[in-house]
């Protein structure tokens, strides 16, 4: 029997069964009147049961051959769907851009801060778009030469995963320089998997450019050992930070080359051993020092540096007696709180002193007990006077508090530009003090302080109504702003209150001052106003002021 042009399917075989005459009884008739059948209509039940039997078995069969054709047709249309978006992709505007290009958009993805070397996020998921973009990416060492190992993962159970990532960093970064961060935390590390991590490291020292370290006692040492059998030949920047104990560095011998330019750490000075020469190329230095003998010893030998940031100074005993030592150099200071200042800075004159910074975080670790606040002004204030610098920005940070006579030095800086006063919340209960420093910047025609001033900052943790609507700080902008004398016009000033409720808003109490600083603004005066972390609060301010006018 032939099949159909169509379909494909044979046409249904009638039989004499399926014939009106053979079987022409109404089932459902029969059934609903109750009646018996008739002996000669129960005779071709059976043949009537097989016929529906065949059909039903043969529209199975055909169903069958269709769910086949559809999963072909099905497959087709998915191959052909393939295909055209494998032949769209040849037109894609991606394919267009040179791989310079594409390398280089690469490089602008973010790199994870924790956990740099997992597979699953940059550089290492390039490689899982496509065999071309992973032979590109590998291809490419600057996207390698940044491996920032977490001791977190060395713990798990997937840490040989973790050191063959690491390993793939290294081989793929070749010859590039290294960037390397080191984070192992205090609980659970493995001194087997730190070791194999530093060993790995060790074989590719010569390319380290930039290494920091986080860690704690054990860890630090084994690093420290790796370094004294390492070439450093290209570090630039090395940052130490420990947590727990210090370790006792000086039996190493380490030997910085002249390619050091940064030196970062919270071990005492001592730690390093002199060598002739080690410092001299070093621009930039932050860290304790054990005392003033070893303060001076590195400030003779660093004749380059320009910046000094000294977290602590220690009492170790100095019996030789110094004549003034002058940097050349030196441009940006920093100092802790704690610093033993009258030891150390009162033998040194810093001509070029361009930026001066007090800031209230000793670090981590303060191996230095506190000086009493008036030998620290003393100190300060002598050295800013002996140095005569060209001082252009001072920046009075956190909980430090000075005394009039070291304001006295530093207000009278000529060529101070920048004033940056972040009071802290150690002033909270002693608005007199914020008042009194307000009071010594305002200028007067008896007093005029800081004549070149053009930009300042007042931070604080007063609350709003307690600073913010202090008729001193009116005084205060308002002499800065109708300038009288010989003064410079400010140019920007910058308010910031970070003690507020959770949903810092602009209230009446400070409506009044929001409406001081908008006509400041509409004036020319480049105004900021932070409250809370919110960069600047002035557009709420005038919505204040309008509901209040």
């Amino acid at each position: 029997m032939a099949t159909c042009a169509r379909c494909g399917f044979k046409p249904e075989a009638s039989s004499a069964t399926d014939s009106p005459l053979a079987w022409n009884v109404d089932v459902l008739d029969v059934l609903r009147s109750g009646d018996a059948l008739p002996s000669a209509a129960t005779a071709h039940i059976p043949g009537r049961v097989a016929v529906l039997g065949a059909r039903y078995q043969a529209m199975q069969d055909d169903l069958a051959c269709l769910e086949e054709l559809v999963a072909q047709k099905r497959k087709k249309i998915a191959s052909a769907c393939a295909e055209i978006e494998q032949t769209n992709s040849l037109a894609a505007p991606i394919r267009s851009i040179p791989h310079e290009i594409l390398l280089y958009i690469f490089s602008l993805v973010d790199v994870p801060t924790t956990h740099g070397l997992d597979p699953g996020q940059p550089p290492c998921s390039f490689g899982h778009v496509c065999k071309f973009w992973r032979t590109l990416s590998r291809s490419a060492p600057s996207l390698w030469s940044r491996v920032l190992v977490d001791s977190d993962p060395l713990c798990a159970s997937n840490a040989n995963l973790y050191m063959n990532v690491l390993e793939r960093h290294l081989v793929l970064s070749n010859p590039r320089p290294l960037h390397v961060e080191l984070f192992f935390w205090a609980y659970g590390n493995s001194s087997e998997n730190t070791e194999a991590v530093l060993d790995a490291l060790s074989g590719h020292s010569i390319r380290l450019q930039e290494l920091e370290i986080y860690a704690g006692k054990l860890e630090t040492e084994c690093f420290f050992d790796m370094l004294s059998k390492s070439d450093l030949r290209l570090l630039k920047c090395l940052k130490v930070q420990t947590h727990g104990p210090f370790p006792v560095l000086e039996a190493y011998d380490i030997v910085f080359h002249a390619s050091l330019r940064s030196l970062k750490m919270d071990l005492p000075f001592t730690a390093f051993k002199s060598v002739q020469g080690q410092w001299q190329t070093l621009t930039s230095f932050t860290g304790p020092f054990a005392g003033a003998a070893s303060f001076h010893r590195f400030i003779a030998a660093a004749e380059n540096l320009a910046r000094l940031r000294i977290s602590c100074i220690g009492d170790e005993e100095d019996s030789q007696t110094r004549t003034v030592f002058v940097h050349e150099k030196i441009t940006h200071l920093t100092l802790g709180p704690s610093c033993s200042m009258s030891l150390a800075l009162d033998n040194i004159s810093l001509p070029r002193l361009e930026k001066v910074i007090l800031d209230e975080d000793n670090g981590p670790h303060s191996t230095c007990p506190p000086q009493p606040r008036q030998n620290y002004d003393t100190v300060l204030s002598r050295l800013l006077d002996r140095s005569q610098c060209n001082l252009k920005t001072f920046i009075l940070g956190g909980a430090v508090n000075l005394e009039p006579q070291t304001l006295t030095s530093i207000w009278r800086m000529s060529n101070l530009i920048s004033l940056q006063l972040h009071l802290g919340d150690a002033v909270y209960h002693s608005s007199s003090e914020v008042s009194t420093l307000l009071d010594s910047l305002t200028v007067t025609p008896s007093q005029q302080p800081l004549p070149g001033l053009r930009e300042l900052e007042i931070a604080c943790g007063l609350t709003v109504d307690h600073l913010f609507t202090n008729s001193k700080l009116y005084d205060l902008v308002a002499s800065r702003w109708n300038v009288t004398g010989n003064v410079s016009r400010l140019s920007k000033l910058t308010l910031e209150n970070y003690i507020e409720p959770d949903e810092p808003h602009i209230t009446y109490e400070t409506s009044t001052l929001a409406s001081f600083l908008l006509n400041l603004k509409d004036q020319g005066l480049d105004v900021v106003w932070k409250m809370n972390g919110r960069q600047d609060v002035l557009a709420d301010a005038q919505k204040a002021v309008e509901s209040h006018l």
